[in-house]
């Protein structure tokens, strides 16, 4: 049997937190390719490996981008199974999937407890409040543990799919988790370990057991930058697991800047489809290279002093406002009457003091 597995999808990320450019439909766009890529490998299955979401309490945009990607999985006829990561669930135990489990989807099956799927055990994030009097993180790790444990003897299976950090999981350049959520000896006797959680996708042994991380289909942060994107494709007999790049994420560039006449060496493509970090080496010319930039329109750039530019400055200066001054400015630019806004605002007011006075 051919699995196709995708991971952190990460609908409702943005660019270092700035909203200015939202990545929503890059994302879907990926996941779009990533289906048509596993559609023509012929995989008889699918699983999403967690972090559908970039936020345990997504906007509605978000929300309707995750809506569209369960539906559009489930278009293709073939079987799915999602579950949700650790960005998908809030402190109080629940998750962004749960709306969605209710729908009636042919293909489609979203599992938030641990079960066992085409002879393969499913282990879902466990979010730290499912635990009682766990405080401490190590405390936490061995509670995981000793679920999975427990899991793996309720499921046998020599195929793990779950969403965690895994000791030996390399992180960016330098880094690797030398101890995780789950150690090795825990899952010794399994054959094969696919897992969300790490953007870095992977594929490494140890001892007997192949571990592999899909990794995300976008570059989320410039810790990425460089990395491949793509999906995995493992056969549940044999164990053999192929990485695979889905080409068309926007890409992270570090720019370095000495003279104004640089600018315009780096090229256009640069500036009209990547994301871009700027370091000005000489503090007299960064005046005049970041207006050089800005001549550019670039997508993104960050480190570089940008408060003539309109569009961040608007940005900035609602950023400042208080909950009660956002939701009026929002009001007054959107397509409400100045009746409704009036009426809106009030509601959302008492909403707003009524949460207060609960807390």
């Amino acid at each position: 049997m051919k699995v196709g597995a995708i991971a952190d999808l990460h609908f409702g990320k943005n660019v270092d937190g700035n909203a200015r450019l939202d990545r929503n439909e890059e994302t879907f766009r990926q996941l779009e390719k990533a289906c048509k890529l596993l559609c023509t490998e012929k995989v008889d299955a699918i699983v999403v490996l967690g972090d559908l979401s970039h936020s345990n309490h997504p906007s509605i945009g978000a929300n309707n981008y995750i809506r569209d990607a369960l539906s559009l999985l489930d278009s293709k006829s073939i079987p799915t199974l999602v579950f949700p990561g650790n960005h998908d669930y809030t402190h109080e135990g629940n998750h962004v999937l749960q709306p969605f489990m209710t729908n009636q989807y042919q293909n489609v099956a979203i599992r938030d407890e641990s079960c066992k799927w085409y002879e393969m055990c499913v282990v879902p994030h466990a979010p730290r409040g499912t635990f009682v009097d766990v405080k401490s993180n190590d405390e936490y790790k061995q509670a995981v543990s000793d679920g999975l444990r427990n899991v793996l003897r309720a499921f046998p299976s020599d195929i793990l799919l779950t969403h965690a950090q895994i000791s030996g999981a390399e992180v960016g350049e330098n880094y690797m988790f030398e101890s995780g959520a789950l150690e090795l000896e825990t899952v010794s006797r399994i054959r094969l370990i696919v897992a969300g959680d790490i953007h870095k996708r992977q594929l490494y042994r140890i001892g007997e057991t192949v571990i592999c991380y899909p990794g995300s289909l976008t570059q989320t942060d410039y810790g990425e930058k460089g990395q491949k994107k793509g999906v995995a494709i493992f056969d549940t007999e044999t164990f053999d697991v192929e990485l695979m790049e889905v080409k068309g994420y926007i890409q992270y560039y570090n720019l370095k800047f000495d003279t104004v006449n640089q600018v315009d060496e780096v090229e256009k493509h640069v500036w009209e489809k990547c994301i871009v970090n700027v370091e000005v080496s000489d503090e007299a010319q960064k005046a005049s290279i970041v207006q050089k930039i800005l001549e550019k329109n670039p997508l993104s750039i960050r480190d570089i002093s940008v408060a003539e530019h309109e569009d961040v400055k608007q940005v900035s200066e609602l950023a400042s406002l208080n909950y009660k001054e956002q939701l009026k400015e929002y009001l007054n630019s959107s397509d409400f009457n100045s009746t409704d806004c009036d009426r809106l605002q009030t509601l959302a007011e008492n909403v707003m003091e009524e949460v207060h006075d609960n807390k």
